[in-house]
C-alpha cells in the first residue's frame, strides 16, 4: 500500500462516530456543527468546549463502531470520558443505535453510489 494513501474507511468510521455522538448528546458546536456553520472540513479550529468533548469521544467510539461493540462497551467509554453525563445509559444506547444505523446505511449503499446523511440541528 502506498504510504501516501489515505485510510478512507478509518475516516468514515471516525466521521460516523462524530455524527452519532454530536446528534445524540447533543453537541451543537462539535465537528459537524462547525461544518454546518461554514467551517471547512480541513479546518480543525480550536480544540475546546463541545469540539474537545466530541474529539475525546470520537476515537474510542470509532473503534467500537468498527468492532460492532456492545452497549456495555459504549457505556464504559462514556462513563470514562464523561463521568458526570446525566442519563448515561440512555445516551450510550442512543449513540450505539445511531452508530449501528449509520453503519447499516453505509453497508446498504451500493458501490459507486452516494450515502447521504442529514445534520438535524
Amino acid at each position: 500500500m502506498d504510504s501516501n494513501a489515505l485510510a478512507s474507511r478509518s475516516f468514515l468510521f471516525h466521521d460516523f462516530a462524530h455524527l452519532a455522538i454530536e446528534i445524540e448528546l447533543p453537541l451543537l458546536r462539535g465537528f459537524w456543527g462547525n461544518v454546518a456553520d461554514g467551517r471547512a472540513l480541513n479546518d480543525p479550529g480550536e480544540l475546546e468546549g463541545e469540539l474537545a468533548k466530541a474529539e475525546a469521544l470520537a476515537g474510542p467510539i470509532q473503534t467500537l463502531i468498527k468492532n460492532d461493540a456492545s452497549a456495555a462497551d459504549f457505556h464504559a467509554v462514556l462513563a470514562r470520558v464523561l463521568p458526570d453525563q446525566p442519563e448515561l445509559d440512555h445516551v450510550a444506547d442512543s449513540i450505539l443505535q445511531r452508530a449501528r444505523a449509520l453503519r447499516g446505511q453505509w453497508r446498504a449503499t451500493h458501490f459507486g453510489k452516494h450515502m447521504e446523511v442529514q445534520w438535524p440541528h
